[in-house]
């Protein structure tokens, strides 16, 4: 009799077969009973069902998708309702699960049983695992039973960090906003804010996340305009606080405004399209065109600032334990 499947690992793809490949080697290298790959090929003219069709031979791979491209929210709740696993672990086609990282997961599924739960996860630049940034996250294990810490510890931004109990996320499919590109955000946020999710934070397992010279989406569009429409949908829905609103909004304006649009800068991207998307977004900000213009020195200020807040933290810790001694 086989085993059930405890865990999908469920990946959306688009004319990316060599990233594609890299990220099944990395996946088909840990691979035990009890796991399976769904992949949904949202209408690639490239080689990737070629690819795909290789791994079928070899590996529990179930392959499904679309003749034209749907978009990418489409694909990522088309890979999600052709997966069977108790749990999805959303993954990236360009992205890579580092050695370990599997048996981690899966002890941590058994034993605890979350109902969400978040990996730590580092960036490389293009094809280099040596040309790496250090970890977004702490390198520690957490447990959370209040979503609203969760979702402000973790963010839920980056789509191969989750994994998300099948039979939650599916409850929230219709809140998919099509064309935003965010699509997991939609529904991870709102399995966290559940009233009694237990919510996990893995900083020991890392993924390794692609940072392209020239990434697929609208960085701004992504990562701050359609981030502040969730939030607002989730303030109105009450499923998240006025506190915690006010804070994902000075996330947005205070970090990731300067920090993207010094990143579309340097790609010597045109600023004045999303200065007008801005302005209209936040009305009330005047200075959004002093936040966008060069000021990379802001970046530096933040990051000090982190680090500050980092050591306060540490030293924090370190009292606290000595005083329970």
């Amino acid at each position: 009799m086989e085993k059930p499947i405890k865990l999908s690992i469920a990946i959306p793809t688009y004319n990316r077969s060599r990233f594609l490949q890299e990220a099944l080697e990395s996946i088909v290298a840990q691979l035990v009973e009890g796991v399976d790959i769904v992949v949904s090929d949202n209408g690639s003219s490239d080689d990737t069902l070629q690819v795909l069709e290789t791994y079928k031979k070899n590996y529990p791979i179930h392959v499904c998708g679309f003749s034209a491209n749907q978009g990418i929210d489409r694909n990522i709740v088309h890979v999600m309702e052709n997966s069977q696993g108790e749990y999805l672990h959303l993954f990236g086609d360009d992205d890579l699960l580092m050695p370990g990282a599997l048996a981690q997961i899966l002890t941590e599924l058994y034993c605890t049983a979350p109902t969400l739960m978040c990996l730590n996860h580092f960036a490389f630049h293009n094809h280099s695992l040596q040309d790496r940034q250090p970890p977004f996250l702490p390198k520690k294990r957490k447990v959370f039973s209040q979503g609203e810490q969760f979702f402000r510890y973790c963010g839920l931004g980056f789509l191969s960090s989750l994994i998300i109990r099948r039979q939650e996320a599916m409850r929230y499919l219709t809140k998919v906003r099509f064309g935003k590109e965010c699509a997991h955000v939609d529904i991870a946020a709102r399995v966290a804010l559940q009233k009694d999710a237990l919510c996990v934070y893995l900083g020991s397992v890392a993924i390794a996340g692609r940072s392209l010279d020239t990434p697929r989406y609208h960085m701004m569009c992504s990562c701050v305009l359609y981030l502040k429409e969730l939030y607002d949908e989730l303030l109105q829905e009450r499923l998240l606080s006025c506190k915690l609103h006010r804070f994902f909004m000075r996330r947005l304006l205070y970090k990731e405004i300067p920090r993207i649009s010094y990143k579309m800068r340097k790609n010597q991207e045109n600023l004045l399209p999303a200065k007008k998307l801005l302005k209209e977004a936040f009305p009330s900000k005047m200075w959004i065109d002093w936040m966008m213009q060069d000021r990379s020195w802001l970046l530096w200020v933040f990051a000090t600032l982190s680090l500050f807040v980092k050591a306060g933290r540490w030293l924090s810790c370190k009292r606290s334990s000595r005083s329970d001694r």
